[in-house]
């Protein structure tokens, strides 16, 4: 596979997207507060995200396996699966006993 989560190049390909990310003047984009407190309220759910965005893939990849073509999932899938998990982690973060598993 040319895009895998192994292969040594996936590195760059990361880094490209942070430096991407890190040169965005976001002040000049964002003069509002109300979407400074959506951007950190977002901001807040990454590390959830980052714990079950592989068991949100692995389910859709499962279950759109024969029905959606590769090439609309990997356009996307990314999008689709962030939203997924950004209200899967905003909805645990309101329940009293889960709050603690996702930080």
């Amino acid at each position: 596979h040319f895009f895998d989560y192994n292969a040594f190049y996936s590195v760059f390909l990361a880094a490209a997207i942070f430096v991407l990310f890190k040169s965005i003047n976001w002040n000049k984009l964002f003069k509002t507060d109300k979407s400074q407190r959506n951007i950190s309220l977002i901001s807040s759910c990454s590390f959830g995200i980052y714990l079950i965005h592989m068991f949100v893939l692995k389910v859709i990849t499962h279950f759109s396996e024969n029905v959606v073509p590769a090439w609309t999932l990997r356009i996307f899938g990314p999008f689709i699966i962030y939203i997924l998990c950004l209200a899967a982690v905003m909805i645990i973060k309101k329940i009293p006993v889960l709050k603690k598993t996702v930080p």
